[in-house]
Order: C-alpha cells, then structure tokens, then sequence
C-alpha cells in the first residue's frame, strides 16, 4: 500500500509539501487506486509533528511507500528503520505523485539502477515565498514554502493570467 501526504480528501487532491502537518494521509492502494482517507490527528501540533505521523504510519503496519512533497530527518530516519520507502519531493495530485512513482520504479526494474530517496528539505527558516503556477486554461496553484506550507487553488478567467505573465518577464530580464 502506499500511504500520500494530501492537502484533500481525493485523488485529485494535491500533495502536501508538508509530511507532519498535512491536514490528510491517503492509503492507497496503486493497482486499484481504491483509498482510504486518515484525517491526521497531529496536523496542529507544534512540535514533533513529524515523527509522531512517521510512528503512526509505522504501526499502521500495511505501508509500503510513502509518497509527499517534503519531510524532515527524523520522520525519514523512523520510517527508513522499519523498511518503508520514501518518496519525496513530490508535487501534482495524489494520483499524478502514484503514477509517475510507478513509472519510475518500471524505469528502474527494466533498465537498471538505484532507487534512491532524495535527502529531506530544509526547512526555510522564518522565510516564505509564494510560487504561483498555472496553465491556459486559468487553473491556479498558489505554494507558501517555508515552515509551514499553504496552498492555494483558484480558476481565473484568462484574462487575468496575461498581465501576470508580462509582469514576471520584465522582472525576470531586468533581473538579467
């Protein structure tokens, strides 16, 4: 089974950048893609977050991968110990983050070389900023990196994405 950071309840929720206070955990099962949500009972906890959800994904006992957008060291270390893959640095919805980890490890098997588990952020201390992503369509994705990452999802008319585009090219070529 493999177990999903989650901003949402669904599979077209987007993975939380944060591990130990995502406001929900997917367990999912990748052939059928049939889950199960867990509302996660530290998300508010001001410290040891992280490694309480890495104990309680280690007595859930079923888990095989976990798959979010960040973790720390010591939630990496308790989930590592008891043979639990770890993918991070994962972004899109949950069902995107399970396909591609699926790709990746076929890629592997087929022609070779090592899983490997990227090494846990770190975290930016006392500092924000806000990465907007969109497409044409007007689906926008506003990310807060720092020590506790929001998101925020909106569809603007497209319009409003034309001004956004021009003013990032100035800033960008006057950055040159």
């Amino acid at each position: 089974m493999f177990l999903v950071v989650s901003e949402g309840e669904s599979l077209d929720s987007f993975v939380s950048e944060d591990f130990g206070h995502a406001p929900y955990f997917l367990l999912v099962d990748p052939e059928t893609l049939d889950y199960h949500v867990i509302v996660n009972e530290f998300m508010d906890a001001p410290e040891g977050a992280g490694m309480a959800v890495a104990r309680a994904i280690v007595d859930l006992g079923n888990v095989d991968v976990v798959i979010t957008g960040g973790i720390g060291g010591h939630g990496m270390k308790i989930l590592g110990d008891a043979g639990i893959k770890v993918s991070s640095d994962e972004e899109g919805t949950v069902e995107q983050s399970i396909t591609d980890y699926l790709r990746r490890m076929e890629h592997i098997r087929k022609y070779g070389g090592e899983e490997r588990s990227p090494s846990p952020r770190k975290p930016f201390l006392g500092y924000s900023s806000i990465i907007i992503e969109g497409n044409d369509e007007g689906r926008v994705r506003a990310r807060r990196r720092g020590p506790r990452p929001r998101f925020q999802s909106a569809t603007l008319s497209p319009g409003f994405l034309s001004p956004l585009k021009q003013s990032f090219s100035m800033v960008t070529s006057s950055l040159s």
